[in-house]
């Protein structure tokens, strides 16, 4: 099940990735959880978290339904440029209206530990920290 709020990502994903074991809904992920008693083994969050003022309740609001949570962010430390900007004050790179944070590998694995999510493997590549976490819940 693949879920948006946005109509015209849902149906561009539908003409992308179309397969006949994908169900492409346009609704609200938690709304469409908490109605639902099936379970679900992963939840894919590409570049969402970045995007979330509070990221340990969006996690934690989320992790019941799971068995494994992947996970994708900018890498915050992928650039010496980002440090001196930090360290002159200056603005970061993702200063966009969207973007409300970046996240260093440290304090990161900061907000994982706090959810109780268990990094089972972690991979820092072309400027992407990449995270497979397993969760206690189903």
């Amino acid at each position: 099940i693949a879920i948006d709020k946005n109509q015209k990502a849902i149906e561009l994903a539908k003409k992308k990735f179309f397969k006949k074991n994908i169900e492409f809904l346009v609704a609200d992920a938690h709304t469409y959880l908490s109605q639902t008693s099936q379970n679900f083994d992963v939840l894919i969050l590409s570049h969402i978290l970045d995007h979330i003022d509070k990221p340990r309740d969006f996690l934690s609001s989320y992790i019941p339904y799971f068995k494994l949570i992947y996970i994708e962010l900018p890498d915050f430390q992928s650039s010496y440029l980002n440090i001196y900007r930090q360290k002159m004050h200056l603005d970061l790179v993702y200063t966009d209206d969207d973007h409300v944070v970046e996240y260093d590998r440290d304090s990161f694995k900061e907000i994982l530990a706090d959810c109780k999510l268990n990094i089972i493997e972690e991979q820092f590549i072309f400027g992407v920290l990449k995270y497979w976490c397993t969760t206690s819940s189903l």
